[in-house]
């Protein structure tokens, strides 16, 4: 078996972490809120950002902000 190689900006992996605490979130009020982790393949480097839910509007935004930070979006996501 050969080790896989990912040309530069070829694809990133994108997953949801749920923390096992929760945290406040104002008013006396507390939620286990989601963290979107990137991860570009050809790199170890790891971008995370925690976001207030988990509708598809929230993960494009996410997504393209974490994406910003690597300087381009990948061109597909596993």
């Amino acid at each position: 078996f050969g080790r896989t190689e990912y040309k530069l900006g070829e694809l990133g992996q994108w997953d949801l972490w749920f923390p096992e605490y929760a945290i406040r979130v104002g008013h006396g009020q507390t939620a286990v809120l989601p963290v979107l982790v990137g991860v570009p393949c050809y790199s170890r480097w790891i971008l995370a950002r925690m976001i207030g839910s988990r509708s598809r509007p929230t993960f494009s935004v996410a997504i393209s902000g974490c994406s910003s930070s690597w300087g381009s979006a990948p061109q597909g996501c596993l």
